[in-house]
This record gives C-alpha cells, structure tokens and sequence, in this order.
C-alpha cells in the first residue's frame, strides 16, 4: 500500500477512535447525570435584593382605654445579601448546612439584619429530577459561636429539591407562615420568600445573586 494510503487509513482510524471514545464518554455522563439532578448544589453567592414590609398594627393610645384603628404601613428596601451553601458533618450525621446574611436595615422587632443558619438531612430521592430533604434545625439571627442541632425539639419541616432542564430548584419551608424559594441555573441563583405574622405584619422579598467561588 502506497504510503499516502497508509497515512490516510491511520487518519480514519484515529479520528473513528476518537468518535468512539468521545460517545462512550457521553455515554457516561448521561448515565451519570440523573444522580446529580435534584441535588441541592452548593457554593458561594453574592447579590442584591429587595422586600416590601407591610404591618397593620394598631397605633398606641393617647388617653386611658382608648384603642385605635390598626393603620397599615409599608417599607420597601434594596439591600445586599450573601448565600453559602456547603456539606458538613452533624452530630456524625451528612447534612447540608445553608446561611444566609441580608443586611436590610433596621425593622421593628426584627433587628438590621437577617442571618439564616440551617442544616437540611437528605430525605429520600423519589425520582431521577427530584430529592427531598429534612430541614433539622435553624436559627435567626444566631449568636457567632451559635451551633446547629439536629435533636432538637423543633417541629420537623420539609424541603425539596427538584432538576428541570438547566435549571433546580430548591424550596425550604422554615415554619408554617415562613418559605423560601431558590432558583439555580448556571452562575446565578434567585431567590425569593415570605413571612407572616398575625402580630407583625407581612414581608416578602425577592433576591438575584450570582456565584463568587
């Protein structure tokens, strides 16, 4: 066989062993990829945000035994806000621990500032997209040496993480009147919840960051 023939047979061959390798490797990752979907993905995050405040309480009275009409007030608010999500170790239990820091501004009864700390127990995978997990502790606002519990007396709440696409998300509900919903695609997570308090009013907040690790 000519020379010329021979380079060309290699070339074919190499470029069919490359394909092959190349399919084989795809082949992997796609069999691979359902066990990372619905997985909670973690890393640091960095952004701004925004909430609305609005309480109804009634105004204090001016003379004995007056009570007066509850008057609604809002305060609307830009303010910066950091995410880290990592794994860590428990009580020798594998848990996932998120904190949240918003420095908002002063609120009534709510101090400057909202620093989530939690720790979520992986539940059970029910499907190739969705896992759902144990919220076994949080604190608001907790002092720095503060540290998560995972027997505590706490009620127990749920959250849940789901792969669409491109796309999870993940939703934690704190308490009854307290959810967050988190929004991944690519280097960006959205955010956005709520709080109600018959006592103190109604907060919700909506929040873009993006990825800083």
């Amino acid at each position: 066989m000519p020379p010329h023939r021979i380079e060309t047979v290699n070339f074919r061959r190499r470029r069919l062993l490359a394909a092959t390798a190349l399919f084989a490797a795809t082949a992997i990752a796609g069999c691979a990829a359902p066990a990372r979907r619905g997985e909670i993905p973690c890393g640091l995050w960095a952004g701004k945000g925004a909430f609305v405040y609005e309480t109804w309480k009634a105004p204090a009275a001016t003379q004995p035994g007056e009570t007066g009409e509850p008057r609604p007030t809002s305060v609307h608010r830009k303010y910066d806000t950091t995410l880290s999500i990592r794994p860590v170790v428990l009580d020798g239990q594998d848990a996932i621990e998120i904190e949240i820091v918003s420095d908002r501004g002063p609120l009534p009864d709510l101090g400057d500032r909202t620093h989530l700390k939690m720790a979520l127990l992986h539940g059970k995978r029910i499907s190739e997209s969705t896992v759902l997990y144990r919220l076994a502790d949080w604190q608001f606002n907790p002092e720095h040496d503060a540290v998560l519990n995972l027997r505590g007396d706490r009620p127990p709440r749920a959250a849940a993480c789901t792969t669409r696409g491109d796309r999870t998300v993940l939703a934690i509900q704190y308490d009854e009147n307290f959810v967050d919903i988190f929004r991944f695609q690519s280097n960006i997570v959205e955010k956005s919840g709520m709080f109600y308090s018959k006592d103190d009013g109604f907060i919700h907040w909506t929040e873009r960051l993006r990825r800083r690790d």
